[in-house]
Parts: C-alpha cells; sequence; structure tokens
C-alpha cells in the first residue's frame, strides 16, 4: 500500500502543452483499463487495438499479461493477423486456440513452445456503427460468470466515455490554439498592398480554410456582376466571366449585404449561375462593402457541408470584413457611386485582370481540361475617331466596345479590362480546346454592327492578338510579352487575330 500512497499524478500545467498532457493521460488511462479488465476477468492476457481501416492495419494502444516476455508488435498487418476476420465484429465471440486460431498465429508468446492460453474472448468496441477497436481476453477458461460479463460492459462503458471526453479536449484545444494563427492571418492583410493582390491573398487564405472546395470572387463591370477571379487551387469553379444570376447563393449575399450559407441539395441553390460545375456540398457567400456599398463577393464552397462550422463562418466574413476596412483605410480610396475594380468605360483595371491572369496560369498547369487566353484587341479606326470626336463621345464608344466584347456563352466566357488608351485585354475561359474561336466570331459579328459615337453610326474593325496559357509561359511577363507581340503582328499586317 506504501507504493500506492507514494504514487503521484504528473499533471503540470506548465511542463507541456495541453494536448499533449490530455493525450498521455488519455494513454495512461486506457493502459490502467486494460489491466484492471484483465485482473477482474481473470485473464491470463489482456489487449487494446485500434482498428486502422485506412492503412489496413491493427495498432497496439496498450496490453497487460500475466505470463512473463510476452512481447507485443506496436502495428500489425491485416493480412497478417488472426484478428482479420473480426476485425467488423459487432458481438462478443469465444475462440478457442487449435480449433478457432492456430497456436502459431500468437506470436507474442514467442519464448513459448506451446501457447500458454487455450480461449480468446474478442470484444469488439463501436462508434457510429462501426468498429473502431478489439480488445482480446486470453484465458485457460472458458467460463463466464455474469461478474465477467459486468466487468465487461463496464470497462466498455468507460472506453466509450473516456474517447469521447478526450475528443472533446482535443477540440477544444484545436479551437483555442487556431485563433492564434487566425490572429496571424488577419495580420497579413496589408493595406500597403495593390488591391487586387489584396482580393487574392484574401480568396487564398479562404481557400486554406476548405478541404476539397474553392474560392470565387465577383465584382461588377460591364453592367453585371462576373466572376473576375478564382483562388489558383480552386477545384469546380464557375468560368472567368461567369454572369450572376438570380435566385443563387451570391445574389442573395448581395441582395442582404451579409454572409449567406446554404447546403446543397441535388445541386441547388447555385452558387453563382445555371452553367457553373454541379454543386455539391455546402457554399457561404460574402459580400465585400466599401463605404456601405457592395464591391466584391467572396463565394467559398467545399464538398463537405459539416466543414462550416458556425466558427469557420465567423473567420470567413470577419476575414473579408478586415479586409474591408484595411482597403477604406489605404491612401487609395473609391468613390460609394463607382464600381470597385473598374475605370469610366466599366473595363476592369489592369492590375485584376493581370492577377487574374497570373492564377488562370496556375490553374491551366494543374487543370488540363480548363482552357484560357489572354487576348489584346482595339479597332483599326480609333485614331481617325479621335480627332473627330470629343471626350465624352469617345467615352460612350469604349462603354459600347467593352459591353458588347464581353461574352459569356454556353462553354466560353470573358471579361475585359483596361490595357492603355483604346486598347483593351481579354481573359477568355472555355471547356472547349477550341473555345477562343467562340469568342472571336462574337468580336468578329460586331464589325457588322454599328456603333453610335455622337450623332453618328460607325462600323469597327478590329485587331487582336492572342495566346494561350499553358507551359509556354513562366509568369506574367511572359504573357505580356506574347500578347503584344502578337498584337503587333496583327495591326502590321491589318489581319484580324495573330496568335503566338
Amino acid at each position: 500500500m506504501s507504493s500506492i500512497r507514494n504514487y503521484k499524478i504528473d499533471n503540470d500545467p506548465v511542463a507541456e502543452r495541453r494536448d499533449e498532457r490530455a493525450l498521455r493521460n488519455f494513454k495512461s488511462v486506457l493502459k490502467e483499463l486494460t489491466h484492471l479488465l484483465m485482473q477482474s476477468t481473470r485473464s491470463e492476457t489482456a489487449s487494446l487495438y485500434w482498428v486502422n481501416k485506412d492503412r489496413q492495419q491493427f495498432v497496439l494502444e496498450s496490453a497487460s499479461s500475466r505470463i512473463q516476455k510476452a512481447t507485443f508488435q506496436d502495428r500489425v498487418l491485416f493480412e497478417n493477423s488472426w484478428m482479420d476476420a473480426y476485425k467488423d465484429l459487432s458481438e462478443p465471440v469465444q475462440l478457442e486456440v487449435g480449433t478457432h486460431v492456430d497456436a502459431s498465429e500468437l506470436t507474442h508468446y514467442v519464448s513459448a513452445e506451446v501457447a500458454p492460453v487455450r480461449y480468446l474472448n474478442v470484444l469488439p468496441f463501436m462508434n457510429k456503427g462501426e468498429t473502431v477497436a478489439i480488445t482480446v481476453l486470453e484465458s485457460n477458461s472458458s467460463n463466464v460468470t455474469p461478474d465477467d460479463e459486468s466487468a465487461v460492459l463496464s470497462y466498455t462503458n468507460a472506453l466509450g466515455n473516456l474517447l469521447y471526453t478526450f475528443l472533446e479536449l482535443s477540440d477544444l484545444s484545436a479551437d483555442e490554439s487556431q485563433w492564434g494563427q487566425y490572429d496571424e492571418m488577419l495580420n497579413q492583410v496589408n493595406s500597403r498592398e495593390d488591391h487586387a493582390i489584396l482580393l487574392d491573398n484574401v480568396a487564398t487564405q479562404l481557400l486554406s480554410f476548405t478541404h476539397k472546395g474553392g474560392v470565387s470572387v465577383l465584382c461588377r463591370g460591364a453592367d453585371g456582376w462576373r466572376v473576375v477571379m478564382h483562388a489558383a487551387y480552386s477545384t469546380g469553379a464557375p468560368a472567368i466571366g461567369s454572369i450572376m444570376q438570380e435566385n443563387t447563393i451570391s445574389y442573395n449575399a448581395l441582395k442582404s449585404g451579409g454572409p449567406e450559407f446554404s447546403i446543397h441539395f441535388n445541386g441547388n441553390p447555385r452558387r453563382v449561375c445555371a452553367s457553373e460545375p454541379l454543386s455539391q456540398g455546402a457554399t457561404l457567400a460574402v459580400p465585400l462593402l466599401l463605404h456601405d456599398r457592395r464591391q466584391a463577393v467572396y463565394v467559398v464552397y467545399d464538398e463537405n457541408p459539416l466543414l462550416f462550422k458556425e466558427s469557420l463562418k465567423h473567420k470567413m466574413a470577419n476575414l473579408v470584413r478586415i479586409a474591408s476596412l484595411k482597403m477604406m483605410a489605404a491612401k487609395e480610396s473609391y468613390k460609394v457611386s463607382s464600381d470597385f475594380m473598374t475605370n469610366d468605360t466599366g473595363a476592369f483595371n489592369a492590375s485584376l485582370i493581370e492577377r487574374t491572369l497570373y492564377n488562370q496560369l496556375k490553374r491551366a498547369r494543374l487543370m488540363p481540361n480548363e482552357h484560357s487566353w489572354a487576348v489584346m484587341f482595339s479597332c483599326e479606326e480609333i485614331n481617325t475617331l479621335r480627332t473627330r470626336f470629343g471626350l465624352d463621345d469617345l467615352k460612350h464608344l469604349q462603354k459600347q466596345i467593352v459591353s458588347r466584347s464581353t461574352y459569356c456563352g454556353e462553354n466560353t466566357s470573358s471579361i475585359i479590362g483596361f490595357h492603355a488608351d483604346y486598347i483593351y485585354l481579354a481573359v477568355v475561359q472555355s471547356s472547349k480546346e477550341d473555345g477562343i474561336e467562340e469568342w472571336l466570331r462574337h468580336i468578329s459579328s460586331q464589325q457588322d454592327k454599328s456603333f453610335s459615337c455622337g450623332a453618328d453610326n460607325i462600323n469597327l474593325n478590329f485587331r487582336s492578338g492572342i495566346t494561350k496559357l499553358g507551359p509556354a509561359h513562366q509568369d506574367i511577363f511572359s504573357i505580356t510579352k506574347s500578347i503584344k507581340k502578337a498584337f503587333s503582328d496583327a495591326n502590321r499586317e491589318a489581319a484580324f487575330s495573330k496568335e503566338v
């Protein structure tokens, strides 16, 4: 008894982290439970194994034995263990050595010529209808008394309660530690960065919360809300240029001015539009407000709807809110009456287009079925028009060009950005390898339609330089170099389009 009185539990909160201490205590209690079960059932040996079906292994948690020199392996493959036939056991079973199990398979008795036990009592531990652990009691007696059954029942209940408590403590510890990491993430939202880069950085941070999903960013331009950017490694993302439709999650977020969350059933509701990939799991849409005006929408989705706990949804919405505050605090400010990330013609800013191309180049390497092109284009009559018309008339003409060249078809869509005076940069995406031809046909059809400029109706002839995003490009600079060369060649040869 003196040894019991001198036994102390090491529970120093300073010596180690809470999660490490909880795991150590959990394993210690399991070891004591296994020993108590062996003693109360008068067994020779008791052992507890976790059933790891991902790695196809039995993982030893604890073992206790009266037999000297009993040695247990930490991990045993299913195929190498006699327990393989019982890994999905749902009810206790008694086995006889030599009849159901060969004595040579009890490898933990390595020094014994014959197995020192005759009967094996296999006790499954179930969780949510699945066998997650197996306890093996080894004995020389087949007799199971009511006291033995009571001891086994108490052991099983204690094991379940202990596992539940440990998981709860682990979740609490993880919840506490993640807030420190979250604060570091918020500190990385830098108001001194270009706002297009800041939009992308926030999308990347939101993507880090997902497991198998993505993040898309929508902004208003060319008379509609469109997808302008994805986090680079998003999966199942709607195409660049997709137009937001009513009764979608992103539309509801814009309408309410606050975060909107929905779980998808049979693909409904849609995230952005009907042409997007089938919606699965759940989606959270968070509007970005600058001076109380909706200027962008982040659409975050994942195939696992259980991922979106209330704490995670708060983190995502708060991250977007902090980004908007940093933008408003920056020296660059935005008018409440103007659209975010567009100029007076409705074309997106060059910095946003460059960031979109940067991400689409990454996606082109990872997703070969998603085809993207960069296109530089203008009209050949622009120099003549600049001498004939005033700035207001020319601005109205540019709005028409941006609106008509922005395209959203069944398989192909685009967004238009500003590059230089009367020169535009388009990002075209398609599910088809020759999808750029569909966009070129759309632009070509505009040459047969008149544009209003002042009191006149005029026809325009477009020239364009094209490059497809892929292995030929290393970065945004090589993309820009390629399309400038192709655009220059098209103007020099008076060709409708040139591709490099």
